[in-house]
């Protein structure tokens, strides 16, 4: 693997230099380093949640109706920024196994 990278070099830095490769190098940067905060942020409070607060409480703490427990978690989730960069990870870790 390493061979084939060192034989590949020429080429991979020919491509890489080009004035389109290197616009989207650029946003690809952005908004890598624009989403990772709130990825942290997500993975850290979901795993926060996993340890500290049993899944009982969820059951416990959302109206049992579907029509109002869907606006409380909404609520609930208001917190965390709107983009699935901290939802997701935060919601995967209450997901019963």
């Amino acid at each position: 693997m390493v061979l084939v990278g060192f034989v590949l070099q020429g080429p991979v830095r020919r491509a890489l230099a080009t004035p389109a490769m290197q616009s989207w190098l650029t946003v690809f940067v952005a908004v890598v380093v624009q989403a990772l905060p709130f990825l942290v942020l997500g993975v850290l409070l979901s795993a926060g949640l996993a340890v500290f607060v049993p899944p009982s409480f969820f059951a416990r703490a959302l109206p049992k109706r579907a029509v109002l427990a869907v606006p409380a978690a909404g609520l609930a989730g208001a917190v965390l920024p709107g983009c699935e960069c901290a939802v997701v990870p935060g919601e995967r870790g209450q997901l019963p196994a």
